[in-house]
């Protein structure tokens, strides 16, 4: 009876870094169009259904300073909110927790951007390319076997170069960028394919702390 013995996969530093370099540009997704904003009142947004909650509304309105977006009050809502054209459909909606009424289009810079950014563009969304990162260094390579899976726990400093319009709009939110990052990635070696595949990555800015959990999560339900 024929045995073998099979060699953890390896991973270098500057291969990790190759393929985390790949994995974290980010795309940001605007929808564009008629939406009805929610208060606390209007149960849960769903963008699908033309509804936006008021933090979603907030963040639009950031984007239009920064120039990217235009947003326009319903004119028909409007007049209704200011007491001079009654309407029974917009004081049912209003009863259901709707604030307001808006259209979100596209400026000439947003457009310019959504060109510049090589990504193709859907009718009634823009897609937008935050930044271009680069992974500086790795702190840890450590590897991890779970069960028959074998695995790579990876930290590492990384840089992002922001595309101006969308730091703008970040700082107009009250949650500015950082471009100097940190990361946790969980990596699995796929044997049929013989390829690193990322399984999660939790991101922060280098003199933050972490708020998401994704690696300690996956980790820990595999104990």
């Amino acid at each position: 009876m024929a045995t073998s013995i099979f060699a953890a996969p390896e991973l270098s530093d500057s291969d990790a870094v190759r393929l985390l370099d790949g994995q974290l540009d980010a795309v940001r997704v605007l929808p564009l169009g008629p939406f009805s904003v929610l208060n606390e009142m209007g149960g849960q947004a769903d963008v699908e259904n033309r509804t936006i909650s008021h933090n979603e509304y907030l963040c639009y309105k950031a984007f239009e300073k920064a120039g990217v977006l235009s947003i326009k009050d319903d004119p028909e809502f409007r007049e209704y909110l200011a007491n001079k054209k009654f309407s029974w459909g917009n004081y049912s909606q209003q009863l259901m927790g709707v604030e307001n009424k808006i259209i979100v289009v596209v400026t000439p810079d947003g457009d310019r951007l959504a060109k510049s950014s090589g990504i193709t563009q859907r009718e009634g969304i823009l897609y937008l390319k935050d930044a271009v990162f680069r992974v500086d260094k790795v702190v840890k390579n450590e590897v991890r076997q779970i069960g028959v899976d074998d695995y790579r726990l990876i930290m590492a400093s990384y840089s992002a170069q922001w595309v101006p319009e969308i730091k703008r709009a970040q700082e107009f939110a009250g949650a500015p960028v950082s471009e100097r990052m940190k990361l946790i990635a969980l990596l699995k070696f796929d044997p049929f394919k013989s390829a690193w595949i990322t399984v999660t990555i939790d991101k922060a800015a280098q003199d933050s702390e972490f708020t998401t959990n994704n690696v300690a999560r996956v980790l820990a339900s595999h104990h």
